[in-house]
């Protein structure tokens, strides 16, 4: 399997900037397991090499300085760079795939959304009213740490938009676009 590729960068669409929004707002040790969950062996190990690649190409450094960074280095440097919606949704999705599950499945089951350790069908039919989307949120936010919260709520939002919009009020400045 190759590495993967990141696409060139595209026209800054207020999806990418709430993406964005979003990675910036989390934890240096959000941004850390995100990276780590991204380039796990079953994720393909190739994605921080690809990383630090992208990073040394946009930062104008030098390849081999950017393959000799570790984890911690990655994730902060992952500020001064602009990424792309693709690098941004693989380390969410990672992210909360892997480090977030028991606050997905929590959030699922309140709403009543069918899913297996925090993944719904592909297929499956998401038809929530406000009220009882709002109800499935107060369940969780009693339950789990705000701020983790609201990354994951920011995240539903960025990515699926629609119904989940509603989660918007939710979210403090730091994850609003």
């Amino acid at each position: 399997m190759s590495a993967p590729r990141f696409s060139p960068p595209a026209a800054v669409t207020e999806r990418t900037r709430r993406l964005r929004k979003i990675w910036r707002a989390m934890t240096p040790d959000e941004r850390v397991l995100a990276i780590r969950a991204a380039g796990g062996p079953d994720r393909g190990a190739g994605f921080v090499q690809a990383l630090r690649n992208h990073l040394a190409q946009v930062l104008k450094v030098r390849t081999a300085t950017a393959q000799s960074w570790g984890i911690p280095q990655i994730a902060e440097t992952t500020l001064r760079a602009p990424l792309s919606e693709d690098i941004i949704i693989d380390l969410l999705m990672a992210f909360h795939l892997k480090e977030r599950v028991p606050l997905l499945s929590a959030f699922l089951d309140a709403a009543g959304i069918p899913h297996t350790d925090g993944v719904t069908e592909q297929d499956a039919d998401v038809n929530l009213d406000e009220a009882q989307l709002n109800a499935a949120a107060d369940a969780v936010m009693a339950n789990f740490p705000a701020h983790e919260c609201q990354v994951y709520f920011a995240t539903l939002i960025a990515l699926e938009g629609g119904a989940w919009g509603s989660l918007e009020p939710r979210l403090d400045e730091s994850f609003r676009v």
